[in-house]
C-alpha cells in the first residue's frame, strides 16, 4: 500500500450524555504522537453539559450538536461527511487508547497487503472488574467484521460501498464487512494495537444479547437475498437459543429470536440487499474465519 508520508487521520467521536467519559476518549486521542490529525466530535443531543464542556476544554476540535439522538450510525455518517482525512479513525466515547496508537497503526498499514482497508486492534474491555481481551490470539488475523468504535477505515471504503445503514445499532459494521470482503478487501486484526473499552451502557448482560440477537435477525431480513431470509432465520434462532442456553441467556436469547420473527416484513424493505453469491461469499469466510480465530 502507497503511503504519503503522514496521511490526515480523521478522528470521529460520537457520543450521547457521557461527558466524563467522552473527556477522557478526547484526552487520550489529544496525547497521540502523531501529529497529522484532525478530531471530530458529534453529540447527539446531549443534555448534561458535554456541549460546554468540550467547547471550553477542547476548543480545537470540530464539535457538532445535534438536536435529537439519530442514534450511533448516523452519527458517525454525520462525522464521515465532515471528515477530510485519508483514514478514519472511530472511537467510542467511553474507550480510550495509549498514546502511540495511531502511529502504530499507520506503521502497520504500510507493512500489510494492499487490500486491507480497515485495522482492527485488540479490545480489552472492563467485565467483572477486570480487564478482559476480546480476541485471543497473539498474532494477525483476518476478520469477518469489525467493531465500528475502534477502527481505523480508510476513505475509499465508504467512497465505494457508501456510509453505514442507519436502520440498525449493534449490527451496522456487518453491512459494510460484507461488502469489503466480497469485493476482495480485508479486515485485519493485530492484537500489538490496543484499545481500552470501559462500558457505560447500564443494560443487564441479558438484554444485551437479546439485542444482538434480534440486530443479527434483523440484519438477515434486510441484506440477505430474500429467497433465504426466512430459511436464514430459523438456522439463527436454532443457534442463538444454543448460544443462549450455553452462556444462561436462553430467555434473553427467545425474547431477542421473538422480536426478530415479529419483524419479517422487514424482508420486503429496503435497496441494499446482498447479492445470493456475495451473501454465500461472505459466509464461507466467516465460517473460515471462525475455525481460525472464534466468533468474529
Amino acid at each position: 500500500m502507497t503511503f504519503p508520508a503522514d496521511p490526515l487521520i480523521s478522528v470521529v467521536i460520537v457520543t450521547h450524555n457521557r461527558c466524563l467519559e467522552v473527556i477522557r476518549a478526547l484526552k487520550s486521542v489529544i496525547a497521540q504522537t502523531y501529529g497529522n490529525r484532525e478530531i471530530i466530535v458529534i453529540d447527539n443531543g446531549s443534555r448534561d453539559g458535554t456541549g460546554e464542556a468540550l467547547r471550553r476544554q477542547f476548543p480545537e476540535i470540530t464539535y457538532r450538536y445535534l438536536p435529537e439522538n439519530v442514534g450511533c450510525p448516523e452519527g458517525r455518517n454525520r462525522g464521515i461527511q465532515l471528515a477530510t482525512g485519508e483514514w478514519l479513525f472511530f472511537l467510542d466515547d467511553d474507550a480510550w487508547c495509549p498514546p502511540d496508537h495511531l502511529a502504530r497503526a499507520l506503521a502497520i498499514l504500510r507493512e500489510a497487503p494492499p487490500g486491507v482497508k480497515v485495522l482492527m486492534p485488540q479490545i480489552q474491555e472492563w467485565i467483572q472488574d477486570q480487564w478482559q481481551p476480546r480476541f485471543h490470539t497473539g498474532r494477525q488475523q483476518w476478520l469477518a467484521s469489525f467493531s465500528g468504535g475502534v477502527s481505523l477505515i480508510h476513505r475509499s471504503v465508504f467512497q465505494e460501498i457508501g456510509l453505514y445503514p442507519d436502520t440498525l445499532y449493534g449490527a451496522e459494521e456487518k453491512y459494510l464487512a460484507v461488502q469489503l470482503i466480497t469485493r476482495g478487501r480485508q479486515i485485519l486484526l493485530d492484537p500489538s494495537l490496543t484499545v481500552y473499552h470501559q462500558p457505560s451502557d447500564s443494560r443487564s448482560p441479558g438484554d444485551l444479547f437479546r439485542q444482538k440477537v434480534q440486530n443479527d435477525m434483523l440484519w438477515v431480513l434486510r441484506f440477505a437475498p430474500r429467497w433465504l431470509a426466512l430459511p436464514s432465520l430459523a438456522v439463527k434462532s436454532l443457534v442463538w437459543l444454543q448460544a443462549g442456553l450455553r452462556r444462561g441467556h436462553f430467555r434473553a436469547g427467545w425474547r431477542g429470536c421473538g422480536k426478530g420473527w415479529k419483524q419479517w416484513q422487514e424482508m420486503f424493505r429496503g435497496n441494499r440487499r446482498l447479492t445470493t453469491s456475495a451473501y454465500w461469499q461472505y459466509i464461507r469466510f466467516r465460517k473460515q474465519v471462525k475455525r481460525e480465530i472464534g466468533p468474529a
